[in-house]
């Protein structure tokens, strides 16, 4: 049967050149037609089965924000490069080439101590082998590696073939998954609680920075826009206000043999015409509340029939005659409570601080981050605001609880400061690929709330 051969080739071990062919047809050992032809092979276009990741790549450029390991950032380009569906098993495994490298040492350069940038070979086993970030302002321009784009090929043998590769050339540049270039935008503070006041009795004098700290989210890699725990937690108490609900010793008054509570101001406590069916009142009673006729105020029955609806729940920490909340959230689910609470809130009961509600486990800050400080960028200006500026030198770890997140201001403003201030502050943070990022803030003092 006629037919025609191409002996000892299969498609996968073309090249991509030009064949020389000689086409015969045979009937047997008789020769039918003979003739000579030319047989052109040629690969598909890079770019029509190779891209960079879009997910990972900006301006052009991939952006590699893979976790360190020691003083080095590793890099296999797996998730950073990706193949078209018809050529995911077509492709081989790719070899990498530091493209600045080897034009450097292609044009003569001095690989044993030019402090060029480009002398340096930033694949290593295969991947890509950089160093972290290293601080200094002397710092050999061929080591300092991450936010500097360099030019890397792949080649990718097709159908296996090492001697028929494709060549993808590319750009790279290693970043930090948590530094920005614009802090703002990837942590944000809630302004209203960086406001203090001079000799605020109430703790308004103190301003927690960790409580002021609105969110934290990455700024690159996979995980970028996701929040991450930016302070660490240390386990301890925890603490609130309780009140001697129970007593109610000098905070009566007798009319016509019936006591009354009285307020904070020893004032009659009016009740709401709503919850005099749940005290028991009667029909005529609400009616001539509801229309105006008539007025009643809270009693001390009222009060005790409302204290023992919720004096045994599972939200109140006892600690003798003082109850504090455990738990505000379950608490405001709590129909009795509503009602109890709303009358409690009015009466000025015996107070005590500090008993303990629960416990808090220690957490860890997220494993990127190394350290978290506060500074006043002014020292000398923040000390006539802050009363314990040496915790705010930038130098003391919070995270390591070496440092102090609740800035306290002075009782009062010295002579010639405004009764309005602003103090320019900084939060810096450190992360494991050693960059420091410096957020800034502004801390606001006044004289009143």
């Amino acid at each position: 049967m006629p037919g025609a051969a191409l002996d000892g080739h299969i498609s996968e071990q073309f090249t991509a050149t030009e064949y020389e062919l000689t086409l015969t047809s045979m009937n047997g050992t008789s020769v039918i037609y003979s003739d000579d032809a030319t047989l052109t092979v040629s690969n598909p276009d890079a770019a029509d089965i190779l891209r960079l990741n879009p997910a990972f790549v900006e301006d052009g450029v991939l952006q590699v924000s893979a976790l360190p390991t020691g003083n080095n950032v590793d890099y296999d380009f797996e998730s950073g490069i990706i193949k078209a569906n018809a050529y995911t098993t077509a492709l081989g495994d790719p070899t990498f080439t530091d493209m600045d490298y080897k034009t450097f040492v292609d044009n003569g350069g001095d690989t044993q101590n030019s402090k060029d940038f480009a002398n340096w070979d930033w694949i290593e086993n295969g991947e890509l082998h950089v160093n972290k970030w290293i601080e200094g302002s002397n710092v050999p321009a061929n080591q300092q590696h991450m936010y500097k784009v360099r030019k890397i090929r792949a080649q990718y043998p097709l159908f296996y073939n090492e001697n028929n590769k494709i060549t993808f050339d590319f750009e790279v540049v290693v970043k930090s998954q948590v530094y920005s270039d614009d802090p703002t935008q990837v942590i944000t503070f809630d302004n209203d609680k960086l406001v203090a006041v001079y000799g605020g009795a109430d703790g308004s004098n103190k301003v927690d920075i960790k409580n002021a700290v609105k969110s934290a989210v990455f700024a690159l890699g996979s995980d970028k826009g996701k929040s991450y725990t930016l302070f660490a937690t240390k386990a301890g108490d925890i603490t609130a206000m309780g009140y001697a609900y129970g007593i109610t010793d000098n905070l009566t008054t007798a009319v016509s043999s019936v006591n009354y509570m009285l307020d904070a101001n020893n004032m009659l406590i009016e009740l709401a015409v709503k919850d005099m069916n749940y005290l028991g009142y009667s029909g005529e009673d609400i009616l001539a509340a509801q229309t105006g006729e008539e007025k009643f105020y809270l009693k001390e029955a009222d009060y005790l029939k409302l204290w023992n609806s919720v004096k045994n729940q599972a939200y109140f920490e006892v600690a003798g005659n003082y109850y504090a909340l455990k738990d505000a959230a379950a608490a405001n689910k709590d129909a009795d409570y509503t009602w109890f609470i709303a009358y409690a809130t009015q009466i000025k009961f015996q107070t005590q601080k500090d008993i303990v509600v629960g416990t808090t486990t220690e957490k860890p800050a997220d494993n990127r981050i190394v350290s978290v400080a506060i500074k006043a960028v002014d020292k000398n200006y923040a000390a006539k605001f802050i009363e314990n500026i040496n915790d705010f030198g930038g130098n003391l770890n919070l995270n390591a609880f070496d440092g102090n997140s609740v800035i306290t201001v002075k009782d009062q403003l010295e002579e010639g400061v405004s009764e309005t201030s602003t103090v320019d502050m900084q939060l810096i943070v450190k992360d494991i690929w050693n960059k420091t990022m410096y957020v800034p803030f502004k801390l606001t003092v006044k004289t009143t709330k």
